[in-house]
């Protein structure tokens, strides 16, 4: 088996390594291998082969549209979804955790007449089954047609954190009305 000289591959080393060109010296295309294709440039040229949302003349820059260049990302950068409010976009520094707190909500009354008011209503929410994350109240004394209950959640919920309502997973919901004391 033949050795190559560095950046040179090939049986008969007879060509530069992707991201290398004018063979025999082979020399570095200089390009970003996080936003290029495998090939990474020509190799006669040296243009860098960027990959979909990927543009500049090193492949370093996401395209308008995108954002957040990665080399595990076949496509480069991420394709915003600002649900059409703009079409420019940057990476956050914020992190994604899953919130499963239910203990601590409470049921209260809104009015908005003169102003904003929330009054709490005289109503338990009782864990129901814990290793389920299901909560319950029961409404057999409230008189519905004086007022609207709202579910008020705990701090955990409250602050910046625009995306708990936007991405949540799931968020299942049974209200039931019953003569007796089991719901089915």
């Amino acid at each position: 088996m033949q050795m190559c000289k560095e950046n040179i591959i090939g049986r008969p080393c007879d060509q530069c390594k992707a991201g290398y060109y004018l063979f025999p010296y082979c020399d570095s295309c200089e390009c970003d291998v996080s936003g290029t294709t495998a090939e990474i440039c020509d190799q006669v040229s040296a243009e860098c082969f960027c990959k979909k949302h990927v543009v500049g003349p090193h492949c370093d820059f996401c395209r308008e549209g995108s954002f957040n260049l990665q080399a595990a990302n076949d496509e480069g950068c991420t394709e915003c979804f600002c649900f059409g409010q703009t079409t420019r976009c940057t990476s956050s520094q914020l992190i994604k955790v899953s919130l499963i707190e239910m203990k601590d909500w409470e049921v209260v009354g809104i009015n908005t007449i003169p102003k904003l008011n929330v009054t709490f209503l005289n109503l338990t929410v009782e864990n129901v089954d814990e290793n389920e994350n299901i909560i319950g109240v029961d409404f057999s004394y409230f008189n519905v047609s004086e007022s609207t209950a709202y579910f008020s959640a705990p701090a955990d919920y409250l602050g910046k954190k625009t995306n708990i309502i936007w991405w949540l997973p799931k968020l299942h919901y049974l209200l039931c009305y019953w003569t007796t004391r089991f719901c089915s």
